[in-house]
């Protein structure tokens, strides 16, 4: 068979604000099916394999899978999402997004081909399945599915690091 290409970063100069991050997510995907050897052999540029990116341990511990028959509280799953480089939208429409309507948590699982809508009834999933953007109906019906992180730098793991020091330092001169 065929090994996939890892691919390296899109670079651009222009609206960095409309940016497709679908190279990173990925990555993320095929970077986790290593880690969980799922993947035999991989293709790609000296570049590709040079990018730094979060080690295995990080990624299984900023990894979620929801399953039938458990709870989850709707609003630090929100949370966790944010940790995990989604961002809120009113419908998801590509990967990274999610939204939360009433009891309906629709996400788009990075390096998914497909998003994933979970009806909740109060704390605990109803059901769950793969749904079609474009005319918002369940397509196939699955009982769990796994959220991998968004981006390969986590806000999360810069806790404590120069970087981070030297961001919030930056952040607080320019509130002044």
């Amino acid at each position: 068979g065929e090994f996939p290409l890892l691919p390296t970063r899109e670079l651009t100069f222009h609206n960095v604000s409309g940016l497709s991050r679908e190279w990173e997510q990925k990555r993320i995907y095929l970077l986790h099916r290593i880690s969980a050897s799922q993947c035999p052999g991989v293709c790609g540029s000296f570049e590709a394999f040079l990018l730094r990116t979060m080690p295995p341990e990080v990624m299984k511990e900023n990894s979620l899978t929801l399953s039938l028959g458990k709870e989850y509280s709707l609003s630090e799953l929100s949370s966790a999402l944010e940790r995990l480089g989604y961002s809120r939208a009113a419908t998801v429409e590509g990967p990274g997004q999610y939204a939360i309507r009433g009891g309906i948590f629709d996400v788009f699982p990075a390096g998914s081909a497909r998003p994933v809508r979970t009806e909740f009834f109060g704390d605990e999933p109803d059901s769950m399945g793969y749904f079609d953007t474009q005319t918002q109906r369940r397509t196939e019906n699955i009982s769990s599915f796994t959220l991998l992180p968004a981006s390969e730098v986590l806000t999360s793991s810069l806790q404590g690091s120069v970087l981070a020091e030297r961001l919030r330092g930056l952040t607080k001169s320019s509130a002044k």
